[in-house]
């Protein structure tokens, strides 16, 4: 008992040090719409081909075997649409900032100033090359997510465009099993990441952006990461979840690929922690065809970057004749909502959420919008 608690000790100082020195590196971006919809809350609950990303120890609640492809995502946000507008409307005027009249060039920058000026443009997409085989204990699969965000400023003299792009392509293998304990089941899970990643990150005036010669920074790397996931299930009804994402902190070389492939600075995607917990009330009021879950997580459990309502997901779903599902929840104080059909081999999603941008939540919110369609058999 005490080799465990040493070995307990040593592990929780490990992920604070690499919390502690890691850089600020995201991880793959997350793509499921059921726990978006669900407020993020999906530790203790994954049960479908989301387990990969949220706790690869709930392959073990998986009934049968799942094939899915050609899964395709796109998003967007409110600020987007806005910004779009505002290029398309004054195009020409942007383009020729430099020969349009003094008082033109003033016109033009106060519109920018009171229309678009510290808005948040984004954009998500996953391509249809997405595929998972799932089964009881074991899957795998190859999963694809981009993330494009375009922020407005004023500048000293003309308007700036932060521009940043990331596109993460993941293949992934998951294993778990299930023993019994004195009270319910528990269930252990790792799943092996091999990640390749191209990002831009763009900071500059108008002008320089449309100039000829203007040569972004594209890079690009590779690396394999590790998770590691617990599940506890107590009862037919409630169950634990835990999950380390990154366990190693996973460690990404990048490259210029418009600069001869010249080596570029290494970064790495912080450990981090999930603990979740999930509920299936069962009561008896409800209508055989109806299940309900209710969820909470608590994400980047031990990173103190992160405030507390910034780590808080609560999430519901109610699903009618395991054809169509409702969620509802708060992602980081922010509410959520989803929808999901099943029809045959046909799936849709949708989900709406609040993220925080900021370094605590109501600082700076983002309400993005996300429609998933794809195959599953």
């Amino acid at each position: 008992m005490k080799k465990n608690y040493l070995l307990l000790a040593g592990l929780l100082l490990f992920l604070l040090w690499n919390v502690a020195l890691a850089s600020e590196e995201e991880g793959f971006i997350p793509g499921g719409l059921r726990p978006l919809g669900m407020g993020g809350a999906f530790a203790a609950v994954g049960d479908d081909q989301n387990a990969f990303l949220y706790n690869p120890a709930g392959l073990t609640q998986i009934s049968r075997s799942r094939f899915s492809i050609g899964e395709t995502t796109f998003g967007l946000n409110q600020d987007t649409l806005d910004i779009l507008d505002f290029l398309q409307d004054n195009r020409d005027d942007l383009e020729n900032y430099n020969d349009l009249e003094e008082a033109r060039q003033e016109e033009l920058t106060q519109e920018i100033v009171d229309k678009i000026a510290g808005l948040n443009g984004s954009i998500k997409e996953g391509i249809p090359l997405n595929f998972s085989y799932i089964r009881p204990d074991f899957a795998f699969g190859f999963l694809n997510r981009g993330d494009l965000n375009v922020k407005v400023s004023t500048g000293i003299i003309v308007p700036r465009l932060h521009v940043t792009v990331m596109e993460d392509v993941l293949f992934l293998a998951s294993a778990a099993r299930k023993m019994k304990v004195p009270i319910g089941d528990l269930s252990s899970g790792a799943s092996l990441k091999y990640l390749m990643r191209w990002k831009m990150d763009e900071d500059r005036t108008v002008v320089e952006l449309g100039a000829e010669d203007f040569e972004p920074e594209l890079l690009s790397g590779d690396s394999f990461g590790l998770d590691l996931g617990t599940l506890w299930k107590i009862n037919n009804q409630a169950s634990v979840g835990l999950t380390i994402h990154d366990i190693l902190a996973t460690k990404i070389k990048y490259k210029d690929l418009l600069d001869n492939n010249a080596s570029a600075d290494s970064t790495k995607i912080k450990a981090n922690v999930r603990l979740g917990g999930a509920y299936k009330p069962g009561w008896r009021w409800m209508p055989a065809f109806m299940d309900l879950v209710l969820a909470a997580d608590i994400n980047h459990l031990i990173d103190g970057d992160y405030t507390f309502f910034k780590k808080v997901h609560l999430g519901s779903e109610v699903r009618f004749w395991k054809l169509l599902g409702v969620r509802g929840g708060f992602y980081q104080g922010y509410p959520s909502f989803g929808l999901g059909l099943r029809l045959a081999f046909f799936n849709l999603d949708y989900a709406f959420h609040g993220e925080e941008l900021g370094e605590y939540a109501g600082q700076v919110p983002e309400w993005n919008h996300l429609l998933q369609v794809g195959l599953r058999f």
